[in-house]
């Protein structure tokens, strides 16, 4: 009897080592899921991103420009699309920053049902090979920051070929000279329903804004941006004061503090949803 007993305990014991692996390897997956990394996302070519509930698809992509700089960024899209041809936000990040800075945004863009694309500009982040030489934004000069309109150019022109995306609705979010060539751009192409600067300037290592100001025309334009932030806060009102007579509907939102470019959209503030809503009224109609 005894023997018995003792077979049954070990044959318990085993079943709840087996029972607890088991719930381990689960919440080690589910961790997984839910917080996955910058770096593996970094690092994978096709993989899925995912906040608590929706599954996302990523593409990790390259593409050269004019001039011969090979740009890195990441391509995402919702798993199912709701169209075929769906909007698309271009996502550009300030000096110093990387495609990186938009990780926590980019869900949000995607439950929308957009798809989107983060680059790293010339110098930064992977985009450092310029004709087979590797080269640092810190290093750069001028002429060398007003070649980043290349990168941002070659973007567009990468997403005309993919079939899931209507190159006829863009947006452009940038931050800091991200804002800069955002709006430079935009202004010679219409397709662009809309841009929303993050602490924009008017002169940004001679990436300069007042005339794409004045030839923006009616489309709609938002400016985020720290009233603390100089140059940048006196910077966006002057730039306002231009938009304001003739961009429908235009938005300035000045927020407390000194945050600068995508430390505003990251910082809690709200600053997502309002973009969110934003892209809503002026991207997809």
């Amino acid at each position: 009897m005894a023997s018995i007993t003792n077979s049954a305990r070990v044959t318990a014991l085993i079943a709840l080592v087996f029972l607890t692996n088991i719930a381990l390897s689960s919440l080690i997956c589910d961790s997984a899921v839910a917080q996955e990394s910058d770096e593996s996302i970094a690092n994978t070519g096709i993989g899925v991103i995912s906040d608590t509930n929706t599954k996302y698809k990523y593409e990790k992509i390259d593409f050269k420009t004019s001039d011969g700089a090979k740009i890195v960024g990441l391509f995402y899209r919702p798993e199912r699309l709701r169209m075929k041809n769906v909007p698309v936000v271009l996502l550009l990040h300030q000096l110093g920053g990387s495609k990186a800075d938009y990780y926590d945004f980019v869900p949000d863009i995607l439950a929308e049902g957009y798809c989107a694309l983060a680059i790293d500009l010339r110098g930064h982040g992977e985009s450092t090979n310029i004709n087979g030489v590797s080269r640092s934004w810190r290093d750069f000069n001028e002429t060398d920051f007003r070649k980043m309109s290349y990168d941002v150019i070659s973007a567009v022109r990468w997403l005309d070929e993919r079939r899931e995306v209507n190159s006829d609705r863009i947006a452009i979010i940038g931050a800091s000279i991200g804002a800069n060539l955002a709006l430079n751009y935009a202004v010679n192409d219409r397709r662009v329903r809309t841009v929303i600067l993050l602490s924009p300037g008017l002169d940004y290592r001679g990436v300069k804004t007042l005339s794409s100001a004045k030839n923006y025309g009616t489309r709609a334009i938002m400016i985020a941006v720290s009233s603390g932030d100089e140059p940048s806060g006196s910077d966006s009102r002057t730039l306002y004061a231009v938009f304001e007579p003739t961009a429908n509907p235009p938005k300035l939102k000045i927020y407390e503090g000194d945050l600068h470019g995508t430390s505003i959209l990251n910082g809690g503030l709200g600053l997502g949803m309002i973009i969110i809503a934003w892209l809503g009224n002026n991207l997809m109609f």
